[in-house]
């Protein structure tokens, strides 16, 4: 190989499948740089299947292109995140002695009417904007796989990034929206390097002279294209006409408030977005490892409130409540692949945990349907000492989500004494058993100096329901120290 490559040698390639008329067409492009004519051999082995073809290489830099049709075989599709599945099969690809072995995916990505279906199926972004400078893979693929777990299908690249980068999205279901620079060669070279892999759908603000490159795009291009604007949501300003939030910046900025803030802006934020699904793309968040004030993820890897919240609230089957004037709007919101069967209590209590009302609600969502099921008049209620708290019931699914219907503030909230239990369950593994005699809100915990991540966090706690939360820790800890680090917060304590 070492005296060929003096002669010739590839400088790119690119392998990825195109639906075409319902049957799958491979097709195999490669930068070549030679400086003689020669004749090689390409050999494509996938499925059991094998193809050949002599290439003729002519001198100087070209791009040779081959194409076959797949034999009829059951080929599994790849799925984002919360989709179904992300299935990937190995590839063998040789020209002469040049060998790469790589997993190739089967997808089909396409834009209608400013909405990305994948595999004809519409997508609903939920997602972050990421940039990686300085991040070791190890770093990058611990990122990566907190956003899957915290249900986030979409990552907006802010720039280029490393190979593993995009190979983890491969792999975990992140759909990518490629940023591309505006300077034209550079931007040819990222679409070179990364058009054959399934999690890059979009490329974003590609400008005229690039998309009319028909050496780069040619009729076969895996991917769409894009000018991507609105949408995305960011942390600040806290008060927004997206997020119609009650807080203002006057609060008492303390880490806690100040993570705890976070949190539920973002959510808010997205909700209000939710629910003008399917004319909305998506939600995009800044971000999910970036500049420290505004990501969800710091530093060290550890999960921000934000990120918690971010869990609960892109979580595929939710009740919505939005406050607007002097009524509280409940919808009902699916964006998974599947029609669901939901079934939803709303109840109305006091800050003490007396009962006032509960309304009940059910409705056959669609996919990626949301649903107005509700208005209900706030006129005749006591909106400061009043908060509304729902529970929505389907097929393996429980979901709770609790609003203020005034400014916390100014919410008669009483101290809800807070009682906690830490057993050790399993090496490493810790349960955290948190009881309240009044309405506990925001009712977070930090992991002091102690690695690990939370089953949950930021929730709230009834005294008619004890909440379980595991916390899983990198190292070897004995549980005293567990009970020495962990701390536990909330809003009344908070603002007392």
């Amino acid at each position: 190989m070492d005296s060929i490559s003096k002669i010739w040698k590839v400088e790119n390639s690119s392998i990825y499948p195109i639906l075409q008329d319902g049957e799958w067409e491979l097709f195999a492009e490669l930068w070549i740089d030679s400086s003689e004519m020669r004749e090689e051999e390409l050999s494509i082995s996938i499925l059991g299947y094998d193809y050949r073809e002599k290439v003729s290489i002519k001198t100087g830099v070209h791009l040779y292109s081959s194409s076959f049709m797949l034999p009829e075989r059951h080929i599994e599709l790849w799925w984002p995140n919360g989709m179904g599945k992300q299935h990937r099969y190995p590839i063998k690809v040789s020209l002469g002695e040049w060998k790469i072995e790589r997993m190739l995916a089967f997808r089909t990505v396409e834009m209608k009417d400013d909405v990305l279906f994948v595999n004809k199926k519409r997508l609903f972004l939920k997602g972050a904007t990421y940039s990686s400078d300085n991040l070791s893979d190890r770093e990058m693929e611990e990122h990566l796989q907190s956003a899957q777990i915290a249900h986030i299908n979409t990552i907006l690249a802010l720039k280029p990034l490393h190979h593993f980068f995009y190979s983890e999205c491969d792999r975990l279901g992140i759909v990518v929206l490629q940023s591309l620079e505006q300077d034209h060669k550079r931007s040819i070279n990222t679409i070179r390097r990364l058009k054959d892999h399934p999690s890059v759908a979009l490329w974003i603000n590609a400008n005229e002279d690039i998309l009319k490159d028909e050496d780069i795009w040619r009729k076969s291009i895996s991917s769409d294209t894009k000018s991507l604007d609105g949408d995305i949501l960011s942390f600040s300003p806290l008060k927004s006409e997206e997020t119609n939030s009650l807080i203002d910046e006057n609060w008492n900025r303390d880490f806690y408030i100040d993570q705890a803030l976070r949190g539920w802006m973002v959510e808010s934020g997205s909700n209000a977005i939710r629910t003008k699904m399917p004319d909305k793309m998506g939600v995009i968040l800044s971000s999910l490892r970036g500049e420290e004030e505004t990501s969800i993820i710091n530093k060290s890897g550890e999960w921000k409130l934000a990120l918690y919240q971010t869990k609960r609230f892109f979580s595929n089957c939710v009740p919505i409540l939005l406050l607007q004037d002097d009524n509280l709007l409940v919808y009902l919101v699916n964006d998974s692949p599947s029609k669901a069967k939901v079934d939803l209590k709303i109840k109305f209590r006091h800050y003490n945990g007396a009962k006032k009302e509960t309304k009940y609600y059910s409705a056959d969502l669609d996919e990626l349907e949301s649903r107005l099921v509700a208005t209900i008049s706030l006129k005749n209620i006591d909106r400061k000492d009043i908060f509304c708290y729902a529970k929505l019931t389907a097929k393996n699914v429980l979901r709770e989500r609790t609003i203020f219907l005034a400014d916390p503030r100014e919410a008669k909230l009483e101290n809800p004494a807070i009682k906690r239990e830490i057993s050790e369950i399993a090496p490493r593994v810790f349960n955290i058993k948190l009881k309240s005699e009044k309405p506990a809100f925001w009712v977070s915990i930090d992991q002091g100096s102690l690695n690990g991540r939370f089953s949950d966090n930021m929730i709230a706690i009834r005294p008619s329901s004890e909440k379980n939360i595991i916390f899983k820790s990198s190292d070897d800890v004995p549980l005293e120290e567990v009970e020495r680090e962990l701390k536990v917060y909330d809003l009344y304590s908070a603002l007392h």
